[in-house]
């Protein structure tokens, strides 16, 4: 059965279908989910349906995890119109799957992200020889300027070859283990990357486009766990040359390095308090958090925040004295 669940840190509702008859599994898990997937409904399966499902709050955006038989699933023009909504999905699954939408059928490769538009017709499928697991993220179409299907139709045409693409799959992936691991506040932080990435995507060349600041601190909010990314990956993924990108943060009075630290910083912070990290030890936090070496990482903490990683996370965990 389903469980709200405000409580949780950005968990409202989870549920699984496995103790339901054949038949009223299915039943249950189209209601259950239906206000996030909004309209979506997989095919009538021939035997059971044992499903798991998790939808979170992550800011402005929501998050569901899908993990269900390989049946396809549709949203058709009857839905549509009984069920309208404006937002725009991004998917991730680390298998592959295929997508009919707006005119074209793709395949998905294997961890690559994928936009797909509600407010038009779809049908998705999935390797039958396996389950279904999904990752997709519900965005307000505000969030991300003038978009039409033509918008989303040449997004989806460069998203596993470009640049950007690539960095919004790298982004998707790691919210996606954040949510595999329960840390959901850590995934919290990631969501917004994904809205800014994802709005370079689908408008690179216009006004509507993110600042040349905009884009590069959005590249690198993807890269934060990679001990190695730095000024030099940030000008090669970003084709400019490093005095540009230095230039780019010094016109609104930032250090490139003294910000890259202090969004690491942050990083780690959210993980040291985050308690499906509770049992990691510091140095590992600092590591996926993006830091090389402890110390230097213990140093930066201390002058950023006034007081030790042990001490943050003894304090300012949730439920502790202190908070």
């Amino acid at each position: 059965m389903a469980d709200g669940a405000e409580s949780q840190a950005g968990i409202y509702l989870t549920g699984t279908t496995r103790h339901l008859p054949a038949g009223r599994d299915y039943e249950y898990f189209c209601d259950a989910v239906a206000d996030l997937y909004v309209g979506i409904r997989p095919d009538v399966p021939d035997g059971r349906f044992d499903a798991d499902f998790a939808l979170y709050r992550l800011g402005d955006t929501r998050l569901g995890f899908l993990s269900t038989p390989p049946d396809p699933a549709s949203r058709r023009g009857r839905s549509l119109r009984r069920l309208p909504d404006d937002a725009v999905f991004v998917n991730f699954s680390r298998a592959g799957w295929t997508l009919d939408h707006l005119g074209t059928a793709s395949a998905v490769p294997a961890g690559s992200a994928f936009v797909v538009d509600n407010e038009q017709p779809f049908r998705i499928a999935f390797d039958p020889s396996r389950r279904m697991r999904l990752y997709s993220l519900r965005i307000p179409r505000a969030a991300l300027g003038p978009v039409t299907a033509g918008t989303i139709r040449r997004a989806d045409e460069t998203v596993t070859s470009s640049e950007t693409g690539r960095h919004l799959a790298t982004q998707m992936s790691l919210l996606a283990t954040m949510i595999d691991t329960g840390a959901v506040t850590t995934a919290a932080l990631m969501a917004p990357v994904v809205v800014g990435l994802l709005r370079l995507l689908l408008h690179p060349d216009d006004r509507h486009a993110p600042t040349r600041l905009a884009r590069l601190m959005d590249i690198s909010r993807s890269r934060l766990t990679d001990p190695g990314f730095g000024l030099t990956a940030l000008a090669r993924e970003s084709h400019w040359s490093a005095r540009t990108v230095q230039t780019a943060f010094a016109a609104e009075g930032l250090s490139f390095s003294d910000w890259l630290t202090g969004e690491r910083l942050g990083l780690a912070r959210a993980m040291l308090t985050d308690p499906a990290w509770e049992n990691r030890g510091i140095a590992h936090v600092a590591h996926a958090a993006g830091f090389t070496d402890t110390s230097t990482f213990f140093r930066a903490f201390r002058r950023r925040f006034g007081t030790t990683p042990g001490s943050a996370r003894h304090h300012d965990a949730p439920g502790l004295p202190g908070r």
